[in-house]
């Protein structure tokens, strides 16, 4: 199970620039706990934005306000990740499932909505600083990140660069972190590694289907894995709020 989750999460971040951390993370954590789960999936998601950043590279002139989200995130991060034993997913995690939820409805209902370059400049550094907090806390940051830049309607590529560059540094800020609180004990550094070859060969996989696919397709399959994030957001909180 955990394999296959690792394997769909690999094509589906191919295609889209997300899915690894937020489809493999919960069936990890099902086995193994959430604690555990953050730390193993951390490398794997480190080493796929790498090749994803290469792959996209040409197309960093057409992003837009990633200086300031990757400084106010690595605060965050840190914060989110010293405080992974002790943080409550559940409110939070309810908040940004309706949140993802209602911009996925806003979307179907408008297609042509985008958030406005005046907007995006003051909102971007808080966007910026609770995806690094969620991405320490829980391994996931993807939600928050990818719906708000998703309304920058941005193309594809660019997209993909901009999300994943943001992951990456949250991703490299994270590994550090528990590197120094001597997270990487022998289990889990060979399940880490363990996780690491599916999705090495799988994303690929991906990458080239993201080419062929039509963009209108591209977006209805990037607006599912949002929906799909929210529920599991929500499912979570809930759960957590009534055990």
């Amino acid at each position: 199970m955990i394999a296959l989750a690792v394997i769909v999460g690999a094509v589906a971040k191919g295609i889209t620039g997300l899915g690894l951390p937020v489809i493999a993370i919960p069936v990890v954590a099902a086995f193994l706990g959430v604690e555990q789960a953050v730390v193993i999936m951390a490398v794997p998601t480190f080493v796929t934005n790498l090749l994803l950043i290469r792959e996209h590279r040409a197309y960093a002139g057409q992003t837009r306000h990633l200086p300031v989200m990757l400084t106010l995130g690595l605060i965050g991060t840190v914060l989110g990740t010293v405080f992974l034993t002790s943080v409550e997913p559940a409110v939070p995690a309810i908040v940004l499932g309706v949140l993802v939820l209602s911009y996925v409805g806003l979307r179907i209902l408008q297609p042509s909505f985008a958030w406005s370059e005046r907007t995006t400049a003051y909102t971007a550094p808080a966007v910026g600083f609770l995806g690094g907090a969620l991405q320490g806390a829980t391994g996931v940051s993807g939600p928050v990140i990818a719906t708000y830049l998703h309304g920058f309607r941005l193309p594809r590529e660019a997209f993909v660069l901009a999300a994943t560059t943001v992951f990456q540094t949250f991703a490299l800020v994270q590994i550090v972190t528990f590197i120094a609180l001597g997270r990487y004990d022998s289990t889990n550094l060979t399940l880490t590694l363990a996780a690491l070859v599916p999705a090495v060969i799988m994303l690929p996989i991906g990458i080239r289907l993201g080419r062929r696919l039509p963009t209108e397709r591209l977006e209805r399959i990037l607006l599912l894995v949002l929906a799909a994030s929210s529920v599991r957001l929500l499912y979570t909180g809930v759960t957590g709020i009534w055990g």
